[in-house]
């Protein structure tokens, strides 16, 4: 289990850690001198040979905002603290803010320096905290000087730890790094809580966004040597190969081959705080927190295309794309925090909906509605609202990379009223409906092609999935035709498609424009003419002549050799 403190500068999150642990989590010289944190401080309290309980101290200082929030990604539980004197103050404020919309919802309040005020101070402090929290917050009462507190607090963490269930490991291993250094004699170590999957000693990874191939020489997971690392854990990887630790950036990304590769256009659904100090407007610039990563990044709202409102007001929530200043690395389902550009407050946050972001097409209402299923959870519903959309047509493979789900389970399965189809961008899901009607499209358009043009034996493939299919659908045009040929209703002709009980019309002029072509041709021999003198010698007028061609090259009567 993975605890971080939260709360404002110098209400005593350092010294209760250390009280709980033993650890001073303070490492930097300023640190020590000036007594207030300032980096992510980390310290380790191992209940059983089973249960250990992490704890990550972050520094409560306004200036020292962003090491708190690359510090609480992927925590199991908040440990807020409050001193009884103060009460809450506005870094107590942003901390509660910022762990909310970073998805934590299972908390311990502390109330401390409580030696230092009356116990109606101490009871309203802490209502007034226990209100901003989900009701049934255990609460404590401790005093770090005089020790008051401190065991029964221990007691309810260890209770906690004991009945806590670990996340489940599955997915490509993915771990947001919040610090590298180098240890002499080991090399690079680099360390963060790990999101998703397992890792081994030994394993390949990849160094993202710089996709730099790395190799797992040993794992420390929560403070002990290990063989293997996994989600949920905070683990530090001894890593070799061609990278230094100035390479390595904090929230880059150590993550394994089969994990989705890096992305600048996400889309996502967002949600401003009731309090934000301003709304949000299309394309405006913000700064960007996911995982332990810093980004820059324009604000797109998305919205029906003939929507005005194109701004986010403080409390409301929206659909928005947004497009980084620099690669990151996301999956479906990742939370992160949007913060003004020039830092100064916490506004919102959201939650990826899909790592790709659209280029075209945006805010059609089509793509809204993808949208709109991809916030359903498991992904099975997912899965079944998307392809309840008319033109609902499911890229599976990628969505399962988008999710970060182990593809061997393939969720879905059992859905219903489902066309699986293989296709040259992988298996591709639709409604049954829309993958009949897609048939018939094409049936319908050959049966067109014919009544127009009853002379000629088919139709080219090309030309029929531009008449049948829209652009978007064209990439079901082959399994299409597969399913129509195997089950007879068209057949295949030296290349053309025709319809079952199609046979080509060869009228009497056709007959007497080929006689005098191959008239011509047979005078000529081996010189064989230009197409311009074998049109003169003939007498036909231009119309007749290239028709001619053109259906006796399709059914093999005649070969052409180039354009002349």
């Amino acid at each position: 289990m993975i605890i971080a403190t939260a709360g404002h500068v110098d209400h005593g999150k350092t010294s209760l850690v250390r009280h709980l642990t033993g650890v001073d989590t303070d490492r930097l010289e300023e640190e020590k001198r000036r007594g207030l944190s300032i980096s992510l401080g980390y310290a380790y309290w191992r209940l059983s040979e089973d249960t250990t309980v992490g704890f990550i101290d972050v520094p409560g200082h306004r200036r020292f905002i962003n090491n708190m929030i690359s510090g609480i990604t992927g925590i199991d539980v908040g440990l807020l603290v409050v001193a009884a004197d103060d009460g809450l103050m506005p870094q107590t404020l942003e901390h509660i803010d910022v762990m909310t919309l970073l998805g934590v919802d299972r908390y311990v309040l502390v109330i401390s320096k409580c030696d230092r005020v009356d116990p109606a101070r101490v009871a309203t402090v802490s209502a007034d905290a226990a209100a901003l929290l989900p009701e049934g917050t255990p609460i404590h009462t401790v005093s770090n000087t005089t020790g008051e507190g401190i065991d029964a607090l221990r007691d309810g963490i260890a209770a906690l730890a004991t009945d806590w269930r670990a996340r489940a490991v599955s997915g490509a291993f993915r771990m947001s790094i919040d610090r590298a250094f180098h240890l002499q004699g080991r090399g690079l170590i680099v360390t963060g809580t790990v999101a998703s999957g397992s890792i081994a000693v030994g394993d390949t990874v990849r160094l993202q966004p710089q996709g730099m191939p790395l190799r797992v020489r040993s794992i420390h997971a929560q403070d002990m040597v290990v063989s293997t690392g996994q989600a949920g854990q905070r683990c530090a990887i001894n890593v070799s190969g061609d990278v230094h630790k100035d390479d390595v950036e904090r929230g880059d990304w150590l993550c394994s081959d089969n994990c989705i590769g890096t992305t600048t256009r996400f889309d996502a659904h967002v949600r401003l705080l009731t309090d934000a100090a301003f709304p949000l407007k299309h394309l405006t610039r913000v700064k960007l927190h996911i995982g332990a990563k810093q980004a820059e990044a324009n604000l797109i709202i998305l919205r029906n295309e003939h929507s005005a409102n194109r701004r986010i007001s403080p409390g409301d929530d929206a659909y928005a794309q947004f497009v980084t200043d620099r690669p990151i690395l996301c999956c479906r389902g990742d939370r992160f925090l949007i913060r003004d550009y020039g830092e100064t407050a916490t506004l919102g946050g959201g939650i990826v909906l899909d790592p790709h972001g659209a280029v075209r097409h945006r805010s059609s209402a089509s793509r809204l509605a993808f949208l709109a299923a991809m916030r359903k959870d498991p992904i099975e519903e997912a899965l079944r609202a998307a392809l309840e959309e008319d033109d609902g047509i499911l890229e599976y493979d990628s969505l399962l990379r988008a999710w970060n789900l182990d593809p061997g389970k393939r969720p879905g399965r059992l859905l219903k009223g489902v066309a699986r189809i293989e296709s040259s961008d992988g298996q591709v899901w639709l409604s049954t409906a829309r993958w009949t009607n897609t048939r018939q499209a094409i049936l319908d358009a050959l049966s067109e092609f014919h009544r127009d043009h009853s002379e000629q034996p088919g139709i080219e493939q090309s030309l029929l999935a531009r008449l049948a299919l829209i652009s978007a659908d064209r990439r079901l045009f082959s399994p299409a035709i597969a399913e129509l040929e195997a089950s007879g209703d068209v057949r295949l002709i030296n290349g053309l498609i025709a319809a079952r009980d199609f046979t080509a019309g060869q009228p009497d002029q056709d007959d007497e424009a080929w006689a005098a072509v191959a008239r011509v041709l047979s005078q000529h021999g081996l010189q064989i003419p230009g197409l311009a003198q074998l049109r003169d010698e003939t007498g036909l007028p231009p119309p007749a002549f290239n028709a001619m061609l053109e259906a006796a090259r399709r059914d093999g009567r005649i070969v052409r050799i180039n354009a002349e």
